[in-house]
């Protein structure tokens, strides 16, 4: 995505200073009374790398909150005062990690989604906050389930290498205003967290070194591997190749190849991503860019991924079923699919994914319900009962 190149900064002494932020919260008054005290408590937690990893504060931070602010008003009005509360009180003991608050964030829209299916069927729709999401007529129980979009671990890179640029020390790491994320492979949680700590502490590294050798060298290659330690204990081992060169426009770039391969593991099912940065002429801007933003339309989707995803939300189904059934309450199991823009022939020929679903939760006494939606809500989303 194309963006501004932040124009206010912090220093790294400040990045937890919650009054560097709260004073911009002042004319946005639905973001304050459903967000105010969570906000702050992910700020002040020293123990994210940077909390302006999370969109949420990066926003907040350079006063860009505006249009959220009143998106939020929209949605009391829909969904009603005690249902948002509820709602958004779960991200308040969200203290973990900015990538696992971006991914509760993502959770929780799913659930907006899925109200706004629901109250085209049922008469009452509450917020509940166990063993499901959404009790429908007082007599149904819907627990609701959303399959992180293709790009989401992309996004979440993309958040912490943006969140660089806003830091007063990083002056270097600002001359490289385009980059592209691509190559990755296999990115799971665990690599996911190795690659973000990368960036947050070894960066840096790189890239003045890198800019203390350009005017020397043409080109350079760097191979280094790096441990990743968290409570003592060994996480991971990063291989890093990183290359240094100029192009044919004397621009200097970057490019950081990690890559982790674990123990039992085949070599094919490596975990892998690329990160390349350039120095464009327009320094006004900071551009991220994915290879997925380049796509065939219609490209066919991973049956073995989404099967994946699938088992797993069935097997949090069973439990909440069991408990649920004793209650003498209906339960369904409703399951998000935010499609990729060359996935969306799927909200067409829906049937066919439906096929390779099916066979999973025909023995379930429970009722399962599917939906298929756009990430750009460019075609209407298709809601399928399996």
């Amino acid at each position: 995505m194309l963006d501004l190149m932040p124009s206010k900064l912090i220093g790294l002494k400040d990045l937890n200073n919650w009054n560097k932020y709260s004073k911009n919260l002042n004319n946005l008054s639905f973001v304050k009374k459903y967000l105010g005290d969570t906000l702050k408590i992910w700020v002040e937690n020293k123990n994210n790398f940077n909390p302006l990893s999370i969109s949420l504060i990066a926003n907040l931070f350079k006063n860009g909150l505006d249009s959220f602010n009143k998106t939020l008003g929209k949605m009391e009005e829909s969904i009603g005062e005690n249902n948002l509360s509820e709602l958004f009180n779960e991200l308040k003991i969200q203290k973990s990690d900015p990538s696992q608050i971006t991914t509760k964030i993502h959770s929780l829209f799913g659930e907006i989604f899925t109200y706004s299916e629901l109250i085209k069927k049922y008469d009452k729709v509450n917020k509940i906050k166990e063993h499901g999401d959404w009790l429908c007529n007082d007599k149904t129980v819907v627990s609701v389930k959303t399959k992180n979009e293709l790009d989401h671990n992309y996004e979440i890179i993309e958040n912490t290498l943006r969140a660089l640029y806003f830091i007063k020390e990083n002056n270097v790491l600002r001359k490289y205003n385009n980059i592209r994320i691509d190559e990755g492979k296999n990115i799971d949680d665990k690599f996911r967290n190795s690659v973000i700590w990368f960036i947050n502490l070894i960066l840096s590294e790189f890239i003045n070194f890198q800019d203390n050798q350009i005017n020397t060298w043409n080109n350079f290659k760097l191979e280094t591997t790096k441990y990743y330690f968290d409570n003592a204990k060994l996480q991971s081992i990063l291989e890093v190749e990183a290359e240094f060169f100029k192009d044919n426009f004397s621009k200097s770039i970057l490019s950081i190849f990690l890559k982790e391969d674990r123990s039992g593991e085949k070599e094919s099912f490596s975990h892998q991503v690329k990160l390349r940065f350039n120095n464009w002429p327009d320094k006004n801007t900071l551009s991220v860019l994915y290879d997925t933003n380049v796509y065939w339309v219609n490209d066919k989707i991973d049956y073995g991924d989404l099967k994946s995803s699938v088992h797993d939300y069935l097997k949090k189904f069973d439990k909440s079923y069991s408990i649920i059934n004793k209650q003498n309450k209906s339960f369904v199991g409703w399951i998000n699919i935010f499609l990729h823009s060359k996935h969306e022939i799927y909200i067409s020929q829906s049937e066919d994914l439906k096929k390779e679903i099916k066979d999973m939760v025909d023995n379930k006494e429970y009722k399962i319900i599917l939906a298929l939606r756009p990430i750009w809500n460019s075609i209407k989303p298709k809601i399928l009962e399996i």
